[in-house]
């Protein structure tokens, strides 16, 4: 709308003519002018400012703009939107830049709609307002400044939703409702009325015995185990009912698969008919300790071991009591390397007599093995034993007296020296005679008969001699 005080929009009034009465009538005329065209037009200011750029829908409750327009779409703002389903009035809860400004709202009622057609925000910015603190004697509401969100609070008795209180200075509960999960209580004042299983007087309260024993055990399961101080009163009587049912009952005392009583510290004991009750004890006067053998058998008294025994029983020779006083009895078990003092061993079936020694004089070998070491005159090998050619010496024919010669001369003396011309054999293969000789033959002296049965060592005379009635020994031989 053009200035009605002006005729163009410059500001310059139409007539520039001063100083006479007909210009200033010219512009007290425009001036009345002009109020007559302000009182004839009607001004209209809206609350709501349009956005005009486009302004694209994104969800229900956000949309987004070009731009970094965080300034214009202030957190806390009022927007009003026109959207196919119609006018929704919202309050801005978040308003975000990144390459587009997207703003994002909480609706009185309804929700944005991909008709989204405009946008306006309230006039007035939530930064640096206009409106001016009203203070609540004239209707306002005083307040400088928020914490949280919501309304302000002006009534005597207003309802707080779910506030934090921080720390009063000073608070009334009487009234108050509700579990305090979190709250720790200082000095509490019971009801002095209490009454059912707690009565109370006060701050004292009374818990009788009788409606503890009256509870239900819920959740009572029976189990063995030790009671600790942590146990609640549930879990130690489970654990004593279960120790109770594993404890030997008195019936199973001295009952076959029960346990063995004591009598007077004696270890009672039953026969095998359950009829008869006997005892051990023991008469020790310090700590003793007894080990059984690990093996089946019947404990035998001192009363049944007859005979003398003395000196120490090495053996396990315990029980012998038919042949006590007999060691070699057929029965007897001896000790391992026992050593008996003498005796008939009878025909044993078996036995190792490698290390036997002493004289066996009336032994009669069948096959005996003989050291195949066998050394000096007659060597061996295994039982195969041979005498050396020369082994025999004229020292061991010194005792001609008893030397006899007997059998056929099968060796390898062929060859007769000093009787050539005689014949080189000898014949009497069956004769037997005695050799009769005070002394040692010499050197060259041969055995010659004297009769059919004797024989004497002489020297030869020149010409030889028959050999039918002589031996000759050649002494440079040493033997034959």
């Amino acid at each position: 709308m053009s200035n009605p005080f002006y005729n163009h929009s410059s500001g310059v009034p139409a007539t520039q003519t001063r100083g006479t009465s007909l210009s200033l009538r010219a512009e007290l005329d425009l001036i009345g002018a002009g109020f007559d065209a302000v009182a004839a037009s009607t001004i209209i200011q809206d609350q709501w400012v349009l956005y005009g750029p486009t302004s694209t829908y994104i969800n229900a409750t956000s949309f987004s703009v070009v731009g970094d327009q965080t300034s214009t779409f202030q957190v806390g703002r009022r927007i009003k939107t026109v959207n196919t389903g119609g006018t929704v009035y919202s309050t801005i809860t978040a308003s975000v830049y990144s390459a587009a400004t997207t703003v994002t709202l909480a609706h009185d009622s309804g929700s944005l709609d991909t008709g989204l057609a405009s946008v306006r925000y309230g006039l007035l910015s939530v930064l640096n307002p206009a409106i001016p603190t009203i203070p609540v004697a004239y209707g306002g509401t005083g307040a400088t400044a928020t914490t949280g969100t919501g309304n302000n609070v002006l009534s005597n008795s207003p309802t707080l939703v779910t506030p934090a209180l921080g720390t009063p200075s000073a608070l009334v509960a009487t009234n108050a409702t509700g579990t305090a999960s979190g709250l720790t209580a200082g000095n509490v004042t019971t009801n002095a009325n209490l009454t059912g299983d707690v009565t109370s007087v006060g701050n004292a309260t009374t818990l009788t015995n009788a409606p503890v024993i009256a509870k239900v055990l819920t959740g009572y399961t029976s189990g063995a185990g030790t009671v600790a101080a942590t146990d609640s009163i549930l879990q130690a009587i489970q654990k004593l009912n279960g120790n109770d049912a594993l404890r030997e009952t008195s019936t199973n005392k001295n009952a076959s698969g029960g346990y063995a009583g004591l009598t007077l510290f004696k270890l009672n004991l039953r026969n095998a008919a359950d009829t008869i009750t006997s005892w051990f004890t023991t008469a020790a006067t310090v700590a003793r300790t007894w080990t059984m053998p690990d093996k089946d058998g019947t404990v035998a008294m001192t009363s049944d071991i007859t005979g003398t025994n003395s000196g120490t029983n090495t053996g396990d020779n315990a029980a012998n009591t038919t042949y006590a006083s007999d060691y070699r009895a057929a029965n007897f078990v001896a000790g391992t390397n026992y050593v008996a003092p003498g005796g008939a061993l009878g025909t044993p079936s078996s036995g190792v007599a490698t290390n036997l020694t002493g004289t066996s004089a009336g032994l009669t070998a069948g096959n005996v093995t003989t050291n195949a070491n066998l050394t000096g005159p007659v060597t061996s090998t295994g039982n195969a034993t041979a005498i050396a050619n020369g082994a025999i010496t004229n020292a061991m024919l010194a005792n001609a007296a008893v030397a006899n010669l007997s059998g056929t001369n099968t060796g390898d003396q062929t060859t007769v020296s000093g009787n050539s011309g005689s014949t080189n054999a000898l014949k009497s293969a069956t004769t037997t005679v005695d050799v009769v000789s005070a002394t040692a033959p010499t050197t060259g002296q041969v055995l010659t008969a004297t009769d059919s049965t004797h024989a004497t060592w002489q020297t030869p005379s020149a010409g030889g001699g028959g050999v039918g009635s002589s031996l000759y020994l050649n002494a440079t031989q040493g033997g034959f």
